[in-house]
């Protein structure tokens, strides 16, 4: 069973134990990295240019960060630490049918393709 979080203010629901959500923005992320990637300024500063903030979304486009096909924004790199498997997007972050015990959806995509099913 995938256990859903949703954003009070914003009213954004994700799943997922990587996905970030900023309180700020309300922009989602795949990853602890790709919200920090898309935080700038000083942490000292206040006020002024060199506030810390959110990157625009034109900023985290011209940084080569982008969308996934679920709208959460990723570092636009591909995380070599977690292969890309079939219904698993490209930061290991899966669907509901990759939650399901042995023999589900995701073992069968899985064995189709080639890939080990681990047990």
């Amino acid at each position: 069973m995938s256990h859903s979080t949703r954003c009070s203010t914003c009213g954004t629901a994700w799943t997922g134990l990587r996905v970030e959500h900023c309180p700020e923005c309300h922009e989602t992320f795949t990853s602890t990295s790709s919200g920090d990637r898309h935080r700038t300024g000083d942490h000292a500063v206040s006020t002024g240019p060199d506030r810390r903030r959110c990157l625009t979304v034109t900023e985290m486009a011209d940084r080569g960060m982008a969308r996934n096909s679920r709208g959460h924004w990723t570092s636009g790199k591909a995380d070599l630490r977690f292969p890309v498997s079939p219904g698993i997007d490209d930061h290991g972050v899966g669907g509901p049918s990759c939650h399901q015990g042995p023999a589900g959806p995701a073992d069968s995509r899985r064995a189709a393709s080639g890939l080990e099913v681990a047990r």
